[in-house]
């Protein structure tokens, strides 16, 4: 992998993209995904995100990182990990390109070692499943070559402004630099440019539409293509050389998975989650894990596509009452026998009455937390939140303006607790059972200027 081109005012601006293993156990073959460790799927730091070494050892890994031309990138983030991520180190590389780690355990295909380049120096190229000498040296470079690839909009969601490409082999992995600055126009149907790898025979091409795979950040939807190059005739890709085969994706034809509607509410809610565009005999493994917190990968259950195969596929599947409010729980599909993995995301918020019952003429105050991660730029200001009731019951509003609600009041939250904002009304006098719901804007980017747009979990009170 791996390139999002984000298009700013019809310029495309390449950003590179995290490099993590495979989502559920990562062989000794190297593969490039984005941002975090999805062995723990989406629970381990971005890089460099581990703690200097820990373990005792003598090995030392050294090496040089180099761009496409050839020309050395003094800079660059290198790191080395172990597979668990219980060890490991960070350094930069001096002004020929070099790299040094010391103190290094002896570790027989496990090891992994990730490249960043800068300026932004996220992980563009990670190799997994690497043995490290005790004691050495272990000596890996970076220097990557390139494949051709052509990628064409079109289907229901032909609306994106990025992309990006993941490859996987049995000796290579791949990640895209950020040197190839590209025009991409929102009107235009056709993208050809290069994907960047380092050396190696790639065999299988994953590439997803919009940017936000494998639960980099939090997505309410995400559509992706798998491709296979043919057995005979594999991907070789060499250092400062374009490989001759040519990667060619039709987004026409990519599987789509999202969560209906707002995909906001508190833990323990139920999600419905639509799978389209799979294959008759597709086997996927529905698994999920909170994007931030630190609970276990959880995997709700796997699912055939019959034959024929329908236009869709919907999933009723509960939030874990235990994810943290503000954070988003990534649900995820992943090919059984295969590399696709898409991964749709809910937002988790509160919203609770000091009494569930009161008698007429009594009165009540509402308080709950919504999520201001990632943080706008002064979270402390107070983030808006809009209460909504109505008195007859419903599920929570099918629009954004709250159309069959009634608007009770706009308020600011007052304070701060991990990545959720809280909020409390004043005294409020319901007449009659009422439903409240509360409305909310969080920025999920705030270098982009994106926001997630939800509604907390439907709140009754009972007035008798």
């Amino acid at each position: 992998m791996c390139r999002r081109v984000t298009v700013i005012a019809g310029i495309a601006v390449v950003l590179l993209a995290a490099a993590v293993p495979n989502a559920l156990g990562a062989s000794a073959n190297l593969q490039v995904k984005r941002a975090t460790i999805l062995g723990s799927w989406l629970a381990r730091p971005s890089f460099p995100g581990v703690h200097p070494s820990a373990l005792s050892g003598t090995g030392v890994i050294n090496g040089t990182v180099r761009d496409y031309s050839g020309a050395v990138v003094p800079g660059a983030d290198v790191m080395w990990a172990t597979a668990d991520w219980s060890d490991g180190n960070f350094a930069n590389t001096d002004a020929q390109g070099a790299y040094h780690f010391s103190g290094v355990p002896a570790l027989a295909g496990t090891g992994q070692l990730w490249f960043g380049y800068p300026p932004q120096g996220d992980p563009t190229f990670i190799r997994s499943g690497a043995t490290f000498a005790d004691p050495g040296p272990t000596t890996f470079d970076s220097w990557p070559g390139r494949i051709a690839t052509s990628i064409t909009r079109g289907g229901p969601w032909a609306d994106w402004s990025s992309c990006e490409v993941d490859l996987f082999g049995s000796d290579a992995v791949s990640a895209e630099l950020a040197e190839q600055g590209d025009t991409l126009a929102l009107t235009q149907t056709q993208f050809d440019d290069f994907t960047n790898a380092l050396p190696g025979s790639y065999t299988i091409a994953v590439v997803t539409f919009g940017g936000v795979p494998y639960g980099t950040y939090p997505a309410k939807r995400t559509e992706a293509l798998e491709l296979d190059f043919p057995t005979d005739a594999p991907a070789v890709v060499e250092s400062g050389l374009t490989s001759t085969a040519t990667l060619t994706a039709d987004e026409a034809t990519a599987a789509r998975m999202h969560v209906i509607g707002w995909a906001s509410g508190s833990p323990g809610s139920d999600a419905v989650v639509k799978l389209a565009n799979f294959p008759a005999g597709d086997v996927l493994r529905i698994i999920g894990r909170s994007l931030n917190g630190h609970d276990a990968l959880h995997t709700f259950a796997t699912v055939t596509i019959p034959s024929p195969a329908p236009p869709a596929v919907f999933l009723h599947l509960r939030v874990p009452s235990g994810v943290p409010l503000g954070d988003y729980y990534n649900f995820a599909a992943q090919r059984v026998d295969g590399k696709l993995l898409l991964t749709a995301s809910f937002q988790t918020c509160s919203l609770t009455a000091s009494q569930s019952s009161i008698g007429r003429g009594s009165s009540i105050r509402l308080s709950g937390k919504v999520p201001f991660a990632f943080a706008p730029q002064h979270p402390e200001r107070g983030i808006p939140v809009t209460i909504f009731k109505r008195t007859t019951a419903s599920t929570q509003p099918r629009c954004w303006s709250g159309a069959g609600w009634t608007k009770v009041m706009t308020i600011k939250t007052t304070g701060l607790t991990g990545r959720a904002a809280s909020f409390s009304t004043p005294l409020l006098h319901p007449s009659r059972t009422t439903w409240y719901v509360v409305r909310y804007l969080a920025s999920v980017n705030s270098m982009t200027g994106s926001f997630w747009r939800g509604f907390t979990s439907v709140c009754k009170v009972r007035v008798y």
